[in-house]
């Protein structure tokens, strides 16, 4: 009889700390994060910060990932090289 009032007690223990972990627990919010807007770059300014060189090793990089899916030369020179990084494409000129 003693081992039968030892797990009964047990079990009533155990169930009024649960119930009472339910009952003044504080409400869970979920909250949903602010979102943040993509920096763009404007193209018709110069970027001081982005240096031609920044511009070559990123190319490479992506070249060496298999990441590059286009390039096209214009007849001025300048080259437009995309990169697929994902679900976007990039264009580096």
């Amino acid at each position: 009889m003693s081992k039968f009032r030892t797990t009964l007690t047990g079990i009533a223990l155990t169930g009024a700390l649960v119930a009472g972990g339910l009952i003044m627990a504080p409400a869970a919010s979920a909250t949903e994060a602010p979102r943040v807007a993509q920096d763009a770059l404007d193209v018709s300014e110069p970027h001081l910060e982005i240096t031609p060189e920044m511009v070559k090793q990123a190319i490479a990089e992506a070249r060496s990932a298999g990441a590059v899916s286009g390039e096209k030369v214009q007849a001025d020179g300048t080259r437009t090289v995309t990169v697929t990084g994902g679900a976007t494409d990039s264009r580096l000129s």
